[in-house]
């Protein structure tokens, strides 16, 4: 599972790393899955960082509730960053 956070201006995405807001240790709590299991890519050239790691159940198998991962961004929608210019 990827999931790809773009930032609309590189001063938010720099903000979002300095604060350390999509590390690996907060992407571990949210999700509840081991630190190990995931990778993290900034991307400056485009103001994104991916975020990678194992889907709980393989795609399509019965139990996957989302097939496409579409929605697997939302836990992540209630992290604010601090603009403080």
């Amino acid at each position: 599972m990827t999931i790809d956070v773009m930032f609309e201006n590189s001063d938010m995405f720099y903000k979002c790393i300095e604060q350390n807001i999509l590390s690996v240790q907060n992407i571990a709590k949210i999700y509840g899955i081991e630190a190990e299991n995931i990778d993290i890519f900034e991307i400056p050239m485009i103001s994104t960082i991916k975020i990678s790691f194992p889907r709980a159940v393989s795609q399509g198998d019965l139990g996957d509730s989302d097939n496409h991962g579409g929605q697997q961004y939302a836990p992540i929608l209630d992290l604010e960053i601090i603009d403080g210019s």
